[in-house]
């Protein structure tokens, strides 16, 4: 069965938002990092923004290659940030502990919310090591 993903960028004034839809995995990898090379390569002093909104499923290989956009943009004196994320790709995100550095505070500039992330944690879940009540 192939996954199913799109990716898709717009131009701002300010950033390029790089939309993704679907889901990400292995098979995704090298169109998105072709895509981000392709922004850096046209866009080389824009932040980038990366909308989450309809994203289904990202996994390691997705995280890695976010954390590279980012190292790579930073070379640049510019951002890699994601907005967007719900459910399981916000998960993944606080799980592997990379949300904090590649969420945006404050994106109230570019249209897009900032939310403080869920808790990882289900309801009634107690953290590694908790005793309990």
């Amino acid at each position: 069965m192939a996954t199913e993903y799109a990716i898709s960028t717009q131009v701002h004034v300010d950033h390029v938002r790089v939309a993704l839809s679907g889901e990400f995995d292995l098979a995704a990898l090298g169109d998105l990092q072709t895509a981000f090379a392709r922004v850096a390569a046209d866009h080389p002093r824009q932040a980038v923004l990366v909308d989450l909104a309809n994203a289904t499923f990202i996994d390691s290989t997705i995280v890695g290659a976010l954390v590279a956009a980012h190292q790579h943009a930073s070379t640049r004196g510019v951002t890699v940030t994601v907005a967007n994320a719900r459910g399981l790709v916000e998960r993944v995100l606080v799980v592997t502990g990379v949300y904090p550095l590649l969420r945006n505070p404050d994106l109230r500039k570019t249209g897009f919310a900032a939310k403080e992330p869920a808790s990882p944690l289900a309801a009634g879940d107690e953290p590694a090591g908790s005793d309990g009540p």
